[in-house]
């Protein structure tokens, strides 16, 4: 919702400054501040350590937001100022015909968003010391590095099953670590056929007729 809000701000050819606020927005898509400058934001935040960390660094996407506003930009003009006669300000346009017609691109960059967030174990590793905010990518990434159950179980402050050494004798790191990559992949194979039709609808077909 964020990124198309911003993008569709950008596309509204009135907006003051539109040029030099869309080449500061994808300036920030080439280069960034680095890890450690972001570690210090963080801290000073007092996002580090908690659930929010997972979602406000990556609220909003430089590029998402470039490709739904070249998809704004595609919608054709005569929706647009047939909205405007009638009196339809930027607002009403957005909720009425920007938003329907951009189901298909909401749903893929909600799809990759979605699946970026799953996969990513970096912010889990670095940001987060409390276990029970650790996601699933992150233990798998711990089980990947380690060499024996004792080590990933020691990690996660679990000595209760690393005492329980007959529950444990049967179970090798191997299938624990199989288990854990069919638990991390089931969900996304859950969703995606419900949004695969949203790939291959046509946008603008019906919206404009001669």
């Amino acid at each position: 919702m964020v990124t198309l809000l911003v993008a569709y701000g950008l596309s509204y050819r009135y907006l003051p400054f539109r040029r030099s606020i869309l080449g500061y927005v994808l300036l920030t898509m080439l280069f960034n501040g680095g890890l450690i400058p972001l570690y210090i934001q963080l801290y000073q935040l007092s996002l580090l350590n908690t659930f929010w960390v997972y979602i406000i660094p990556s609220a909003f996407s430089a590029w998402n937001m470039f490709v739904m506003m070249k998809f704004i930009q595609g919608i054709p003009e005569a929706l647009i100022e047939s909205a405007e006669i009638d009196g339809a300000n930027p607002v009403r346009i957005l909720f009425t015909i920007i938003m329907p017609l951009s189901k298909p691109m909401l749903a893929a960059i909600g799809l990759f968003t979605a699946v970026g967030h799953w996969n990513d174990w970096f912010s889990g590793a670095f940001y987060v010391s409390d276990q029970s905010l650790i996601p699933v990518q992150t233990f798998l990434q711990q089980l990947l590095s380690a060499q024996d159950m004792s080590g990933i179980l020691g990690s996660n402050n679990n000595q209760e099953a690393l005492a329980r050494g007959t529950m444990l004798s049967n179970v090798t790191l191997m299938s624990i670590k199989m288990a854990t990559v069919m638990v991390s992949a089931i969900p996304i194979l859950c969703v995606y056929p419900f949004l695969q039709k949203y790939f291959v609808k046509g946008v603008l077909i019906g919206s404009v007729k001669g």
